[in-house]
């Protein structure tokens, strides 16, 4: 079907730079990052774009689901077509995990983690110094190892990035 609807600008938002622009489509990601995709929106919607703009776009996961994913591309034009791009990952997830202490490694259960999700965990809070070596994502799981046993009271904050597909 395509794009559903766009909303150019809210209320008392005219000449700020740059410019948000929200496009609620029935497209996955791959076609709506597709060269020339907002071809039709300018003819046949009468809108006018930019470069400078962002769009926010909410994209279907697959082709007729009813789930959605939500992302910011950029608003680019090469040659005659207006496009959507510049994203490759979303967050798809987020947290702290509190940890006891007792050992340098922290196994983190987060469930729908893949192994080829891309992740980062800092050390947000520990009674020993200690710093992050090494992040690990398997199915489900996040293992951090550290460069020493942050002691009680320790806290893990992590995040974990999927490629948009």
């Amino acid at each position: 079907m395509g794009i559903k609807s766009i909303k150019m600008q809210s209320m008392g938002q005219a000449g700020v730079s740059p410019q948000i622009i929200y496009i609620e489509t029935d497209d996955t990601y791959a076609a709506v990052t597709t060269a020339g995709y907002l071809n039709s929106a300018q003819t046949n919607m009468n809108f006018q774009f930019t470069e400078g703009q962002m769009a926010l776009v909410a994209t279907k996961v697959t082709p007729g689901a009813a789930a959605v994913q939500v992302v910011w591309l950029e608003v680019g034009k090469t040659g005659d077509n207006w496009s959507l791009g510049g994203a490759s990952h979303m967050t798809k997830y987020a947290g702290k995990a509190a940890d006891g202490g007792g050992s340098a490694t922290i196994a983190i259960t987060v469930t729908g983690v893949l192994a080829t999700d891309t992740v980062f965990a800092q050390v947000e809070a520990s009674t020993n110094a200690a710093a992050v070596n090494k992040v690990t994502p398997t199915a489900n799981t996040i293992t951090v190892i550290l460069s020493a046993d942050p002691g009680a009271s320790s806290v893990i904050a992590y995040q974990a990035l999927r490629a948009i597909t």
